[in-house]
């Protein structure tokens, strides 16, 4: 971990803004926490040391109220209502506001460090000098091509030094080579620009090549990843429009309206629910909407295997089926084709 204070940036493709490296601070966590701990048992201290006073003023102004009728020869019908009085352990107002802005500011750091990426990682991260296992990537997309996200770097010896993904992108990550002083991230591409001889001398992949390649480039489809319930749930009860709205209903609990502020925080949750499940139906109209996978025959290791369409990976050979025209209408639908059905080799790239 580097002590500078300027994280290291990478050269990247154009579509990012910027790429820099960072290490988890576990000791800068174990710090904020224990500063938010301190600050939690001051107010609770100062909210048992004051338990009782709130009642106690109160009690002592409406025993003021009533002395000056008495004395005054206020008639009973006369007198207007007087306020209820607060519970026998409330503590005095300052206490309760240490407790309250304790907490919220608790609250706030943590939903700061969900809404800001950027934030995230100046609390809770540290700027690194140099890549290595362990650390996250920092990546920021070019003005309205999404938010930044920090992503941990992976390793593997095969085709790269290491690799992340983004937006549902992979790249990959080189160390720099002797005339180069930063590494460089790239997206993972297919070889797609060989010479022409290279594609018409394949002979399919061999076993070792199979999972390196799946390792580099994943599976062959694409989908919206379904989050689960609890967790569209969570990041819908952090929006900050949500996050008002139940700040200011527990508003409404510091003047005893208990039974509204329950209500109100139902009806939130209640909303915010059903909304997440028709996030979920909509991302699950959108993946029955692609191609379902099928079987083909693939030329793997000297012999034709039949695997998925999901499975398929770059130099792959792929037996291609010509399927004969439907019959017309009316005609025999048993009749034998007049053609041959034709079988021919595709390289996959």
């Amino acid at each position: 971990m580097s002590s500078t204070s300027k994280a290291l940036e990478l050269r990247h493709p154009a579509s990012l803004k910027g790429v820099s490296v960072h290490f988890p601070a576990s000791g800068r966590k174990a710090i904020i926490f224990g500063c938010f701990l301190v600050l939690h048992a001051i107010a609770f201290k100062a909210c048992v040391d004051t338990s009782g006073h709130a009642y106690e003023l109160a009690l002592e102004k409406m025993r003021k109220i009533n002395r000056d009728h008495v004395l005054n020869g206020t008639l009973p019908e006369d007198i207007p209502p007087q306020d209820v009085l607060p519970s026998t352990w409330s503590p005095n107002a300052w206490a309760s506001a240490a407790m309250f802005a304790s907490v919220s500011l608790h609250v706030l750091f943590y939903l700061l460090c969900h809404w800001k990426v950027g934030f995230k990682a100046s609390m809770l991260f540290s700027p690194a000098s140099r890549v290595s296992e362990g650390c996250y990537l920092l990546v920021q997309p070019q003005p309205h091509r999404g938010q930044a996200q920090l992503v941990p770097l992976w390793f593997n010896d095969d085709h790269a030094d290491g690799g992340f993904t983004f937006q549902r992108q992979r790249y990959e990550y080189f160390d720099p080579k002797e005339d180069e002083e930063v590494g460089e991230v790239r997206l993972v591409k297919s070889p797609v620009d060989n010479e022409i001889s290279t594609y018409l001398q394949a002979r399919g992949l061999r076993g070792h090549e199979v999972d390196s390649l799946r390792d580099r480039f994943g599976d062959n489809r694409l989908q919206v990843q379904m989050p689960t319930f609890v967790q569209c749930y969570r990041d819908q009860l952090t929006t900050p429009l949500v996050v008002f709205q139940i700040f200011a209903t527990l508003l409404w609990a510091a003047d005893d309206f208990i039974s509204y502020t329950l209500m109100n925080l139902f009806y939130i949750l209640m909303f915010e629910s059903t909304t997440v499940f028709q996030r979920l139906r909509t991302m699950k109209m959108l993946n029955n909407m692609g191609t379902k996978p099928y079987p083909v025959n693939v030329f793997r290791s000297n012999e034709w295997v039949e695997v998925s369409t999901a499975d398929l990976l770059p130099g792959d050979l792929v037996e291609l089926t010509a399927t004969p025209p439907a019959p017309a209408a009316g005609a025999n639908a048993t009749a034998a084709p007049t053609e041959p059905v034709a079988q021919v080799a595709m390289d996959i790239v």
